[in-house]
């Protein structure tokens, strides 16, 4: 199940995002890694993915609706043979 949060728990604040709060459906979709918008008004809030307990952050409204339509879309084997290639991203994600 995934959940829509509008704004992280107090208690989440300090915990790291997922991706180090980059956009993984930007990476995946276009190859382009995105911070999320965290910090500002237009923030298109978080998801709680329920199968991991783990937070998600997008860049925009269209790529938070994007994941949460089929998050295990994003976190697959695809994510995984992405990173692979690219020894960088390792450090980053």
């Amino acid at each position: 199940a995934v959940e829509y949060i509008p704004d992280l728990p107090q208690e989440k604040r300090e915990s790291r995002l997922e991706f180090n709060g980059f956009c993984i459906v930007s990476f995946m979709d276009t190859g382009v890694l995105l911070d999320s918008k965290i910090d500002d008004e237009t923030c298109p809030g978080f998801l709680l993915l329920q199968a991991n307990g783990a937070f998600y952050s997008f860049s925009s409204e269209r790529a938070l609706k994007t994941f949460a339509k089929n998050p295990f879309n994003y976190l697959s084997q695809k994510l995984m043979d992405a990173v692979q290639s690219n020894a960088v991203l390792i450090y980053l994600l």
